[in-house]
């Protein structure tokens, strides 16, 4: 299981959550996350962390489960993403190719045309379908999710299509 806090403590800078250190466009979304996590320890952050996405699928953070669930065009995506990820010199980790920490550090080392077009058709939204499945049971981690939504729409042209693409096409993952 990844740390939770990135090695971060979360309760020091609301501006750097979850070992993600990014501009917020709404800087009072981060704040709660850390409001909401200041009494807990580093195991109670670890068990909050797996109910919330390991052990529920609403939230889990594979990204090609969020748009494929188990078609066969999730193994073509997973498949690209291993590519993608050899390519560009990032390591695996236990987690899958698609999961969202594979997902960011791809999405830091593409150029900018690949990065915006991988961040509105993949990134963008699977977290707006975490998010709108994501209604009741909030807990902490729910603004941390909204604040890179936030920052990621900023960033990358993104049109909510309820429909998820039938097929991984993005040139970054031939």
């Amino acid at each position: 299981m990844p740390d939770p806090t990135g090695g971060f403590d979360a309760r020091s800078n609301g501006d750097r959550t979850a070992g993600f250190a990014f501009p917020v466009p709404d800087r009072g979304l981060c704040p709660v996350l850390g409001r909401s996590v200041a009494g807990l320890g580093t195991e109670q952050l670890q068990e909050l962390y797996t109910r919330t996405f390991d052990l529920n699928p609403v939230c889990t953070l594979e990204i090609g489960w969020q748009l494929y669930g188990e078609d066969y065009h999730r193994g073509e995506f997973l498949v690209k993403m291993r590519q993608q990820l050899r390519e560009h010199g990032l390591p695996e980790s236990s987690e899958l190719p698609d999961h969202m920490t594979h997902a960011l550090a791809l999405l830091a080392r593409l150029e900018s045309e690949e990065a915006a077009e991988f961040g509105s058709r993949y990134l963008l939204p699977a977290i707006d379908k975490m998010l709108s499945g994501w209604r009741d049971n909030r807990n902490a981690y729910a603004a941390l999710l909204e604040s890179l939504f936030a920052y990621l729409k900023s960033r990358y042209p993104y049109v909510p299509v309820r429909a998820a693409a039938r097929s991984p096409e993005l040139p970054v993952l031939q």
